[in-house]
């Protein structure tokens, strides 16, 4: 039975600051490429819709692995790295 694709994550608070933060390429700056690498954000946000079956809800929910902070508050500050392990060891089998 097939299931609908879950919604688009809809980053909260600091991640949203940190995503719109993000600056456009500047023209002639740079030697256009083919393709244009995905902002930091984006690139967690695909590799959590790979392992989490509602990405958004998962971002929203206080979380006792990160002192009982959501991961959508975590992202865009120093914290982070704690989200990006958590997704390194999931994506590796590597937890408990």
């Amino acid at each position: 039975m097939a299931t609908a694709k879950q919604p688009k994550v809809i980053l909260a608070g600091a991640a949203k600051s940190a995503a719109k933060s993000a600056s456009p390429p500047q023209h002639g700056s740079a030697k256009p490429t083919k393709k244009q690498a995905a902002p930091p954000q984006e690139a967690l946000l695909a590799e959590l819709e790979a392992i989490v079956d509602n990405p958004g809800l998962w971002l929203d929910s206080p979380n006792p692995l990160f002192g009982g902070r959501t991961p959508a508050e975590l992202i865009g500050t120093e914290d982070e790295k704690l989200v990006r392990e958590w997704v390194g060891s999931v994506k590796h089998g590597m937890f408990s």
